[in-house]
């Protein structure tokens, strides 16, 4: 028993670095390609279904990084909301998927970064929804494509290591 709780907090202890790192280059934008911010903390978030992390684990860690948007970027505590709730539509979602953890991580990680702008754009227009939609076609031709092809490429990169570590911890 002890050792299983010992093996706990060393995971937590080093998600928790591995997040605090990620959330330090998302929020000082220092990786930027073609001007945009690769979604970091979405790709984080994404591999707790597909680590085989319980989902208390992640309602722990989701309400952790809530409280730590709030404290050190509370502009982005609306953004946040909108990023978990993929996340969660995956860990439902994710035993109807092929069973291939690397392929469903990233038809997830495509469908989580179209799902963010969905909901963040939702969000930031509650007041007004007229022209709505053109604006968000719009926006979302703009970005998020581009983004989306980015956090592919950086979602196999971060898979890779996280496998890796997942390894050397157990």
């Amino acid at each position: 028993m002890k050792r299983n709780f010992e093996e706990h907090i060393k995971t937590f202890l080093i998600l928790f670095f591995c997040f605090t790192v990620l959330f330090i280059v998302q929020y000082f934008r220092i990786i930027t390609i073609f001007g945009i911010i690769p979604n970091f903390i979405l790709l984080f978030f994404l591999l707790f279904p597909f680590l085989q992390f319980h989902f208390l684990f992640f309602i722990f860690c989701s309400v952790l990084y809530c409280v730590f948007t709030f404290f050190y970027a509370p502009f982005w505590l609306i953004s946040s909301i909108a990023l978990l709730l993929p996340v969660l539509f995956i860990y439902v979602v994710k035993k109807f998927l092929t069973g291939n953890s690397f392929i469903d991580f990233l038809f997830s990680v495509a469908c989580s970064t179209i799902l963010f702008y969905i909901i963040s754009f939702l969000l930031a227009h509650t007041e007004s929804y007229q022209n709505m939609v053109a604006q968000f076609v719009s926006s979302l031709l703009k970005i998020s494509v581009v983004e989306l092809c980015i956090n592919m490429v950086l979602g196999v990169v971060i898979w890779i290591f996280f496998k890796r570590v997942g390894k050397a911890l157990r």
